[in-house]
């Protein structure tokens, strides 16, 4: 199982990066992992989309695995074709070996626990009801057209083969269980084990992302530390999360943002004279928070303010007004893609804003973290040192309770210490620096700024679960 998981999630990798290889000329980047971050992001997008309007317009989802492979394989044709006059020299082909090692071997730590759990690990995890619900509708959207689910009476859509919750699921952003559902047809007696598979392929693509964006901001960092710092975070705390929750929907979007963030801050800095980079990245930008909305419009719409509004702040600052009218025709166009996901993600999303800003109270069992291995204590202070210290990923170097109230106090407040003085002293250093990273760092850090208040405000409000 183990052998062959590994080849399941290289499956996965390669046709989300041929997809995306079409945007590939959007890059304006010398780094592998930059580049290779918005092939497999806008990969991801596409194949996003087509599966969920292919289903919906009822296209069997054997012919959307066909079409995605037809066009997957004819983008990383064009790249290749296109690579032999422009992109092999400003790739850094010298240097390939490194990043896809490293992308290798954390592929090895994330599959490696089934290596001895095998279904047993991939199936049984911490949130069986989530990762049950996803089995369930991959399932039966990949026997059942939508006609059978969403034109039929509950008998109906049992005497067809099909379950309940599939038929509701198609009203609850269902675009991440069409594309598991999709990619089956590789190997349809393979079900279960694709599905770990498809997570691991999507923390990948969350890896390469961070070490794509870490490149980006400090374009003097040894490639060595960017892929350990990506490394931790992906293979850390905050993998393990993921995995445990086991929430398909948040994990397949949390590499586009961050790729959105690589793209603007690129666009801060950029030197070209000509602007027809700037309309390039203005498109794949805009198609990326698409592809956000149709796999997980929570989280695209808490992210889409701080995004376009730096955004917008990058383009007035370079005085790239011409890239405004771009800008309004392709919101336009792309707009008209919502159409197809109006009740089952626009609406569902303001139907969850309303559930969430109520009575939900997910945060007491998904959100305990924040409150270090010790718990919430009456001192605020040392709940704001062990929230932070969750916040960058170092849960499991809180203080036990079995410590004693003060020295978890006091493990608490140095968290709180080392916190506030690395975010003054990187504040200071992006506002103070004239160099061109130092003009990247304090984009990133009005988007930080704006989501920040963002969520002080649901704190204030008492809406813990939306804040975390």
């Amino acid at each position: 199982m183990f052998s062959s998981s590994i080849i399941y999630t290289l499956f996965y990798i390669i046709v989300f990066a041929g997809c995306g290889s079409f945007f590939v000329k959007s890059t304006n980047s010398r780094s592998i992992f930059q580049t290779l971050s918005l092939c497999l992001c806008t990969g991801l997008s596409l194949v996003a989309i087509i599966s969920t309007i292919g289903y919906f317009w009822g296209v069997g989802l054997q012919k959307v695995f066909f079409i995605i492979l037809s066009l997957s394989s004819l983008g990383a044709g064009l790249f290749l074709f296109r690579s032999r006059k422009e992109q092999f020299e400003s790739l850094e082909y010298k240097n390939y070996l490194v990043p896809f090692l490293a992308i290798f071997v954390v592929l090895l730590m994330l599959l490696s626990p089934i290596a001895k759990g095998e279904l047993q690990f991939s199936i049984f995890q911490g949130n069986h009801h989530d990762s049950f619900n996803y089995l369930e509708s991959s399932a039966v959207y990949r026997n059942l057209e939508i006609s059978s689910l969403a034109e039929t009476g509950q008998l109906d859509v049992i005497n067809d083969g099909g379950l309940l919750f599939p038929a509701m699921n198609l009203n609850f952003r269902p675009t991440v269980c069409f594309v598991f559902a999709t990619f089956t047809y590789i190997n349809p007696e393979s079900f279960f084990e694709l599905h770990y598979a498809y997570t691991c392929s999507l923390l990948i693509i969350v890896f390469v992302s961070l070490v794509g964006l870490i490149q980006t901001l400090q374009s003097q960092l040894s490639s060595f530390v960017a892929i350990l710092l990506g490394g931790l975070l992906t293979t850390g705390f905050w993998g393990q999360y993921i995995i445990d929750i086991n929430s398909w929907s948040q994990v397949a979007w949390a590499a586009l943002p961050i790729a959105s963030t690589q793209i603007v801050t690129s666009l801060a800095s950029s030197r070209e004279e000509s602007n027809t980079w700037s309309h390039q990245a203005c498109f794949t930008f805009l198609f990326l928070n698409l592809g956000a909305l149709y796999i997980y419009p929570e989280g695209a719409s808490f992210f889409f303010l701080p995004l376009f509004a730096t955004f917008l702040l990058v383009v007035i600052l370079r005085k790239n007004y011409s890239l405004i009218p771009t800008l309004l025709l392709l919101s336009s166009c792309l707009a008209l893609f919502l159409i197809p996901i109006w009740e089952s993600n626009i609406k569902f999303l303001l139907i969850q804003k309303k559930q969430a800003t109520s009575s939900i109270d997910w945060w007491n069992y998904f959100q305990a973290f924040f409150g270090g291995r010790n718990g919430y204590s009456d001192d605020l202070l040392a709940n704001l040192g062990d929230g932070l210290a969750a916040f960058w990923g170092a849960y499991f170097f809180t203080a036990p309770e079995s410590w004693g109230g003060q020295i978890n106090n006091i493990v608490s407040y140095a968290w709180l210490v080392f916190s506030v003085a690395f975010l003054t002293y990187s504040i200071i250093r992006a506002f103070r620096s004239k160099n061109v990273d130092g003009q990247r760092m304090r984009f990133d850090m009005i988007i930080l700024g704006v989501l920040i208040c963002q969520t002080l405000i649901f704190v204030l409000m008492e809406e813990y679960w939306v804040a975390g």
